[in-house]
């Protein structure tokens, strides 16, 4: 009789360890496909060439825009979902948005730069030719 209620024991700690952990191990799982669906919307939402605009035309305000802003979700998109793949999905939209926006300001602003350089390059070489060839 001792035998068969040792042998129950370890059994039912199995099961009521997998009670509780199966639970968070679904919450862990969906919050990874949410963060990697967030990401890849980003991907899809954020317009590269607005940024390197921004970075491009406006410069430095451009890149702290780019810094500073952070874009929400489209809320279509967490219809339905539970608040656990809400708040993944989000972080992770917000994060990658704002590390694309952040590099193609970047982008820009040195593409921008290294205009002006070149620019004035050109214009002082011009001006010190010109000036040589009157004495």
């Amino acid at each position: 009789m001792l035998s068969k209620t040792l042998k129950i024991k370890p059994l039912a700690l199995l099961m009521a360890v997998l009670i509780f952990v199966t639970p968070l191990l679904l919450e862990a799982q969906e919050a990874q496909q949410a963060a990697t669906a967030g990401e890849r919307a980003a991907r899809d939402d954020t317009s590269k060439i607005l940024w390197f605009g921004a970075g491009c035309l406006v410069g430095i305000i451009g890149l702290g825009a780019a810094f500073l802003y952070e874009p929400d979700p489209p809320s279509s998109d967490l219809m339905g979902k539970s608040d656990s793949y809400t708040a993944a999905y989000t972080d992770a939209y917000k994060e990658e948005a704002k590390s694309i926006q952040t590099k193609y300001a970047l982008y820009g602003f040195g593409a921008s730069c290294l205009f002006w350089v070149i620019y004035y390059v050109a214009v002082v070489a011009a001006f010190s030719s010109s000036t040589s060839t009157i004495d």
